[in-house]
């Protein structure tokens, strides 16, 4: 946890690194968004845990939005990643190649959680250190 609170710190003092950071993770969201829309004969990957996936990808979306912006609460970057994972979802509905599955969204919440009861930890871990 301390290595995380470094880097926060860290990129919170290099202001330029923060905003590339940031300018590529929403570059990831959005590939991330159009990859979910594509025939899954074209994904690159092709013989993966589909369930797995949902729940690392969108937990590590959370995790990232958690670092990258830290004024966010866990609960706040979980409710927008979560979303996020709905929006797929729906979009998915509406392509003939793809559907839309609530399995798929347990996974994506699945995910979420972990990452926000892991940032929500790194959270008491910091502010309990501020208060002392």
């Amino acid at each position: 946890m301390r290595t995380l609170a470094r880097l926060i710190h860290w990129l919170h003092h290099h202001p330029l690194i923060l905003t590339g950071l940031r300018l590529g993770y929403m570059a990831a969201l959005g590939l991330a968004f159009w990859l979910a829309l594509q025939p899954v004969s074209e994904l690159p990957i092709q013989n993966f845990n589909d369930k797995l996936a949902h729940a690392l990808g969108l937990g590590s979306l959370t995790l990232a939005a958690g670092v990258l912006y830290p004024a966010w609460s866990p609960i706040r970057a979980g409710g927008l990643l979560l979303a996020y994972g709905v929006a797929i979802e729906l979009a998915q509905a509406t392509v003939p190649w793809r559907s839309a599955s609530l399995g798929d969204l347990l996974a994506d919440a699945v995910g979420v959680l972990m990452a926000v009861l892991l940032l929500h930890r790194y959270s008491a871990l910091r502010f309990s250190r501020i208060s002392m």
